[in-house]
């Protein structure tokens, strides 16, 4: 077999391997964008002359989509896995061998920065994969991270192609979390991203219209051309062409970058037209609100939690925390429910595991617990109505004592303002009665 053979066979390897259920995947070495179109990607093609998925690119390269995504992520990492049993009608945490599995899925990586890529995987393309790792006996100890675009779903099994390789991972040894349903390819997810690719694109592009304004230092694109009223006094190159370049090359030299605002002496008489718009009236502020807007609202995230523009001017701490609970509440915690589901089919590889659950636990989050002071004014405002007995309101402030209970009362009775006098006012004597 000669060199370019060997290449060859190297990087384009066909053969599909098939692993051991205990042997780990390799690691890619490149699992960004593959430069495909909208159609192969995501089977849905987005009207218009424009393919808007290759122009865009990866979308999490987008500062907004960038943005919601690293909040999403963030904030789920704070609410660590739990096995919760079934105790009646409550679920009650308990004890796990898989949340050892979740914490530390892989030696090169831990489960905090798993579930980072899964959410990243899950929202920018529609599908996240996990390969369960796991003992001749079927009991997992380990999960392999499947970037969702070196995957492709068959009907019995998955195909797994990092680093030229072409792996093959049966079905049941995969977790795949899908977003909703494409409905050109049942086997695959979809990302609610793909209906805003427009929008992603207008915000990009308008942020390159910027970056080359700076870029230019302010100076807008105009035609150089010599003065007609006014004869040149200079010797002209007898190639025109070659002279213009010769002109227009100075001309960026002396005007543009460090030269900026400096003197330049011309030899023969030119007028400069500008064709841009002066960067004073090129207000692109507005460019981005609606672009932003759009893709707050398909993270169901909105802009204050994560800071954008649009509505900072109206925020205050209090319903930025509310906003930041509704995002929660519309994001995370279903999200988190999702995935929760997902991981059943690695919980029921354990022994065991009837009538359990993979939860999160998020009693650490501050937007989602309850407000205390709230809470207490009820509990005393429905002991004073004879509602509860002392003993349910301590309970339900969270006192270890009565006299506590007393003491708040106290308090709330003392702080409370006087009721005002009723004042009657009586007539002067030298004011005449009324109808006098």
């Amino acid at each position: 077999m000669n060199i370019a053979s060997k290449i060859k066979s190297l990087v384009f390897r066909t053969n599909k391997v098939t692993l051991a259920p205990s042997d780990r995947l390799p690691l890619p070495r490149n699992a960004g964008w593959t430069g495909i179109n909208g159609a192969q990607i995501f089977s849905i093609p987005i009207p218009g002359d424009i393919d808007y998925v290759t122009e865009v690119g990866d979308v999490g390269l987008n500062s907004a989509v960038a943005t919601c995504l690293n909040w999403i992520c963030t904030a789920a990492n704070q609410a660590p896995p739990i096995v919760q049993r079934k105790k009646g009608k409550e679920w009650v945490e308990v004890e796990h061998p898989i949340i050892d599995v979740l914490n530390q899925p892989h030696p090169r990586y831990e489960g905090r920065w798993l579930n980072w890529m899964l959410l990243n995987d899950w929202w920018k393309s529609g599908n996240a994969y996990a390969r369960i790792a796991s003992l001749p006996n079927g009991t997992p100890i380990g999960l392999d991270w499947m970037p969702s675009r070196l995957v492709t779903p068959e009907e019995d099994e998955y195909i797994y192609r990092p680093n030229g390789q072409s792996i093959r991972v049966p079905f049941e040894d995969v977790i795949h979390f899908r977003f909703g349903v494409n409905p050109l390819n049942m086997l695959c997810g979809l990302t609610p991203l793909v209906a805003i690719f427009r929008e992603i694109y207008c915000d990009n592009k308008a942020f390159d219209t910027a970056a080359a304004i700076y870029r230019n230092k302010g100076m807008p694109s105009g035609i150089l051309g010599p003065d007609k009223d006014i004869p040149p006094t200079a010797v002209i190159d007898e190639d025109p062409e070659k002279e213009a370049k010769a002109i227009k090359g100075r001309f960026q030299q002396e005007f543009t970058g460090e030269n900026l605002f400096k003197l330049m002496v011309m030899t023969s008489a030119y007028n400069y037209t500008a064709l841009g718009f002066n960067p004073k009236d090129l207000d692109l502020s507005g460019a981005h609100l609606t672009p932003k807007e759009r893709i707050c609202a398909i993270f169901l995230i909105h802009p204050v939690v994560v800071n954008m523009g649009s509505g900072l001017d109206q925020a205050t701490y209090n319903n930025a925390a509310q906003f930041e609970e509704a995002a929660w509440n519309n994001n995370v915690i279903p999200t988190q429910d999702y995935f929760g589901e997902a991981w059943s089919k690695l919980l029921r590889r354990f022994p065991q595991s009837d009538r359990r659950r993979v939860s999160y636990d998020r009693s650490n989050i501050s937007v989602l617990q309850p407000d205390r002071s709230q809470e207490e004014k009820d509990a005393l405002a429905a002991y004073l109505a004879d509602v509860i007995t002392l003993e349910e309101c301590r309970s339900r402030m969270g006192l270890e004592s009565s006299v506590e209970v007393l003491m708040k009362l106290a308090e709330q009775q003392k702080a409370r303002p006087p009721k005002a006098a009723i004042v009657t006012q009586q007539p002067s004597q030298d004011q005449p009665p009324a109808g006098a």
